[in-house]
């Protein structure tokens, strides 16, 4: 009996060995480390694990705080508050609207704009087939117009989205 036991202990015992020995040739090892990389004028610490969409968003954020571009362009925040169905060209689409925030608000945000000057500037309405995202109701956009003519856009851009559902009647 006592032969038994030992040949089945010594049976487990090989058996977890070899189960171990391969789960350790399996495992890897991350190690977290970071980079330095040093600028002309800054010295900063930059992760390697820096993320594109950072990257992205302050390469966004750069096109509008550009004060450059403002000279060419009136840029504004609109937040969206309306959603209609018109007609254009016989087919039936969305039209967006939305009032203006103020340049304060939006550089809350990270964001230059240009302050109202006239009374029509402060809602704007567009189409949905005239820009590149799906607008939601709550959504701020910055609207880029050529400077002194706002009739027409240049672009717009989506820049504050909110997160999480409000109550009461928010979707349209």
């Amino acid at each position: 009996m006592k032969k038994l036991i030992i040949l089945c202990l010594g049976i487990i015992g090989v058996f977890l060995i070899v189960q171990c020995s391969k789960f350790i040739n399996n495992t890897k090892v991350y190690v977290d480390t970071q980079l330095e990389v040093n600028h002309d004028d800054e010295n900063e610490r930059k992760s390697y694990y820096d993320n594109d969409s950072s990257q992205e968003s302050e390469a966004l954020n750069d096109k509008y705080l550009n004060k450059e571009e403002n000279k060419e362009y009136d840029i504004y925040a609109y937040d969206l508050k309306t959603r209609e169905i018109q007609s254009r060209n016989g087919q039936r689409e969305y039209v967006y609207g939305g009032n203006v925030i103020s340049s304060t608000q939006a550089e809350k945000y990270g964001y230059h704009t240009t302050p109202i000057t006239k009374e029509g500037d402060k809602t704007i309405k567009f189409w949905r087939n005239d820009v590149k995202f799906v607008p939601e109701k709550g959504e701020i956009v910055l609207v880029r117009f050529p400077k002194g003519n706002h009739k027409t856009f240049v672009d717009i851009e989506l820049m504050y989205k909110p997160t999480g559902e409000p109550n009461g009647e928010w979707n349209w």
